[in-house]
């Protein structure tokens, strides 16, 4: 199975428990973010997951959940458009450290969060459902003093 864009039901306000991060692009005087990011719009899923045990997680996945393999993009710190990653919602100024780390630890399979590029999840709602309904974003983060 190859995996799609579809929203996310977990970001919707009121009740989402997730939110859109915005890693910030380059400016003319300052660099971006220079993170990664896993690129799941198009990865390749595996159906036959659904219900098992699987390395790396605790629990058995749901006869609802799959495993899904994603194309990793990583984040040039001199582009102009920056990225989105999801993360905790209510939104948490600590989870920015994820927009400059290419891998989340130094293991083998190290995990890195979904995201694209800055806009692409709303105009991808947008195209294939009509509109855009209200969802937690975290923007940017807070410029350090």
């Amino acid at each position: 199975m190859v995996s799609t864009y579809s929203l996310p039901p977990q970001v919707l306000k009121p009740h989402g428990d997730m939110a859109s991060y915005t890693c910030p692009g380059a400016t003319p005087t300052q660099p971006g973010s220079d993170g990664a990011y896993a690129q799941c719009d198009g990865g390749i899923c595996f159906k036959n997951t659904q219900g098992k045990s699987f390395p790396g997680f605790d629990e058995p996945l749901a006869k609802d959940e799959i495993i899904c393999s994603c194309p990793i993009t990583v984040q040039s710190a001199q582009s102009p458009v920056g990225y989105q990653i999801a993360g905790p919602y209510p939104c948490q100024q600590s989870f920015y450290d994820n927009c400059k780390k290419t891998t989340a630890n130094t293991n083998t399979g190290s995990t890195l969060y979904i995201g694209a590029p800055t806009g692409t999840g709303r105009l991808l709602t947008f195209l294939l459902y009509g509109t855009n309904p209200p969802a937690f974003d975290c923007g940017p983060p807070a410029a350090s003093p």
